[in-house]
């Protein structure tokens, strides 16, 4: 780490490797933007604290990283992510962790619970409310994050939601369609 401004290499490498355009907003604010992304989905996984989200990508949200990475397979969330030399910094485990928050989100909303869906501060407010709701119609502890309680009902609710639906009867007649 310096305080130099990053090479034209690295600039290009993070935009590639991210997915960020290089115009939508200067280098420095897209990293940080970046890190508050990961922080966020850490806290909203109870890896991380809401309190200490900054956007800069420190040995806490690392450790976070790596505790995401092993606990993430109860979930079955990094099956094809692969982790070299213990870079916690991945951009695939970046990826696994944004599409975990946001399969979550989409299993809530299944459940009827409306997640607003923006990259708004008040996304995650409003995710965290509706968590809460989520959490006291199930007899949870309300935690406001996706604790492992939270997840494991989440799952087998919409398991067996989808079950349900699979046993509808099917018309097989134009006239009772």
């Amino acid at each position: 780490m310096s305080y130099l401004p990053p090479s034209e290499a690295a600039r290009e490498k993070f935009h590639r490797t991210t997915g960020i355009r290089e115009s939508t907003a200067p280098f420095e604010v897209s990293v940080v933007l970046l890190g508050r992304m990961i922080q966020e989905a850490l806290a909203l996984l109870s890896l991380y604290s809401l309190d200490a989200i900054d956007g800069l990508l420190c040995d806490t949200t690392l450790n976070a990283l790596q505790r995401f990475y092993v606990t993430s397979s109860v979930y079955k969330l990094c099956e094809d992510v692969e982790i070299e030399a213990k870079n916690w910094a991945s951009p695939a485990l970046f990826a696994a962790l944004l599409e975990a928050v946001d399969a979550f989100r989409g299993k809530l909303r299944s459940l009827g619970y409306a997640v607003v869906k923006s990259t708004a501060k008040s996304e995650v407010d409003e995710l965290r409310r509706q968590i809460k709701h989520f959490q006291k119609a199930q007899g949870l502890k309300t935690t406001m994050v996706f604790d492992p309680a939270t997840l494991e009902r989440i799952t087998k609710l919409c398991a067996r939601t989808a079950a349900t639906s699979a046993l509808q009867p099917v018309a097989t007649t134009v006239a009772a369609l």
